[in-house]
């Protein structure tokens, strides 16, 4: 005999009798039939029966009844079934009954009803529904929820899914489920999620995972997460890693840090060293850098060298430094510049040296280079540089080093070498410079000397230098 399916039968009927109902029966109950069975009613519906359950009956069953359900009802669901069920009724699931959910209808639930599973239902799903989520699905995890994966189940997360954890996902990893991370799950992250990743975790990745990861997300690591590397991570970075890395990055790198990586993996962070970052470089790395990566640097890099780097430049390393570069040496490098160093610089290097470096010169410098310095340079010379000058060295002046000799140099030097101005460069000291000759270095030039004086010079004499002249002088004059 059928049964009736009336709302008045329905809530009467016991659990028992209610399993002998046909699957056509149970395909007839519309949404508002289901939600009057009672929990123990809904539990005796056969695996069968349940499977013709409209999607619309399925959607209307409330959370009561959904935590009633069997296991083995669960595992019954169609996939069109499972596709229904609302984020309210995934989340009264138990955790037996997650688990029973075969991974097809897993794939099939909808990203609201994945984002509302608790970390207890996370954490009780295998590593096979794990692997059968969607990359919609991965990318609808929370923190809290990616917090509560097991090692075993975010090592069974295919690598699209992973690339699709939010930055904040990512952020919240434990240190034990980052470092549990296979080399092809690091390639696959996004330079976003790279980006996301903490000091604390970086110290947890294994050097396979370091050196796996690609370059354009190395170079998204913050730069405390930089600071964070140790020794043995960064001895696995590749050149291609560090010459990925900003300006900014670059800086994060400690001196120790920087100090602890190879002749191959400086070249690549090189470039990016600023003034700071390259005084952590050690003497010996200065030592081992080519006459390439010499003429590479920056004037702020050179600025940024300390006297002990600078000294340890080689001959060729010096020859190697563009003009502008020895002009960027601070006063303090200069100074401590060896004279096999400053021989190693050309005429055009040389003349790069500015007034306040040559000003920082010691004489037995200024004695090598003296030749080469630019007229405004050579006006910086102190006295002391002037009078240890020796004649010939102030003979091999050019007009434009002459030109530009000023009142007290010109009466710091010695007659000898007032003396041994070249005619023709002596008529091009400037009229207030040629104040200085002292009257015992007037009395000391030759006629030829005072004959190649032009008017200006002649009539900028003051009386006291006139008066020095000797008659022959004059007469020249």
């Amino acid at each position: 005999m059928s049964v009736s399916f009336s709302t008045i039968t329905k809530a009467s009927l016991r659990s028992q009798s209610f399993a002998s109902v046909t699957s056509a029966e149970i395909s007839s109950l519309t949404s508002g039939q289901v939600q009057l069975l009672s929990t123990a009613q809904v539990a005796a519906i056969t695996t069968l029966a349940l499977q013709q359950v409209t999607t619309a009956a399925i959607k209307a069953l409330t959370t009561s009844q959904m935590f009633g359900l069997l296991t083995a009802q669960i595992a019954a669901l169609s996939t069109k079934q499972a596709a229904v069920l609302t984020s309210k009724q995934v989340a009264a699931l138990g955790t037996d009954q997650l688990a029973a959910i075969e991974t097809e209808d897993l794939a099939v639930f909808t990203s609201a009803a994945i984002k509302s599973l608790t970390t207890a239902q996370i954490a009780a799903l295998s590593t096979a529904q794990v692997e059968a989520l969607t990359t919609k699905q991965a990318a609808a995890l929370t923190s809290k929820q990616v917090t509560g994966l097991t090692t075993e189940q975010l090592v069974a997360m295919e690598t699209s899914d992973l690339a699709m954890l939010s930055s904040a996902a990512v952020k919240a990893l434990s240190t034990q489920q980052l470092a549990a991370l296979t080399t092809d799950q690091v390639i696959a992250l996004t330079t976003a999620q790279a980006g996301a990743i903490t000091s604390k975790q970086v110290a947890a990745i294994t050097t396979e995972q370091l050196g796996a990861m690609e370059e354009q997300d190395f170079a998204r690591l913050s730069t405390s997460a930089i600071r964070a590397l140790g020794t043995d991570q960064l001895a696995v970075l590749t050149f291609d890693q560090l010459d990925a890395v900003s300006a900014t990055q670059a800086a994060g790198f400690s001196s120790a840090q920087i100090q602890a990586l190879s002749d191959d993996q400086l070249a690549g962070l090189l470039p990016r060293l600023n003034s700071t970052s390259i005084a952590y470089l050690s003497t010996a790395q200065i030592s081992a850098l080519t006459t390439d990566q010499v003429v590479d640097l920056t004037k702020a890099q050179i600025a940024g060298l300390s006297t002990d780097q600078v000294a340890k430049l080689s001959t060729d390393q010096m020859a190697a430094l563009e003009d502008v570069d020895v002009a960027a040496f601070s006063t303090s490098a200069v100074a401590k510049l060896t004279t096999l160093q400053l021989n190693a610089l050309n005429s055009d290097q040389a003349k790069a040296l500015t007034g306040t470096q040559v000003t920082a010169l010691s004489t037995g410098q200024l004695a090598v280079v003296v030749a080469n310095l630019s007229a405004s340079a050579l006006t910086s010379m102190t006295t002391t540089h002037v009078v240890s000058l020796t004649s010939a060295q102030i003979a091999a002046f050019t007009t434009a080093q002459v030109s530009g000799l000023t009142f007290k140099q010109l009466a710091a030097m010695s007659t000898a070498q007032v003396v041994a101005l070249e005619t023709d460069d002596l008529a091009l000291i400037t009229a207030a410079a040629l104040k200085g000759l002292t009257t015992t270095q007037i009395a000391k030039l030759s006629t030829d000397q005072l004959v190649a004086l032009n008017t200006l010079q002649a009539n900028a004499l003051t009386s006291v230098q006139i008066a020095a002249l000797t008659t022959q002088q004059l007469i020249a004059l």
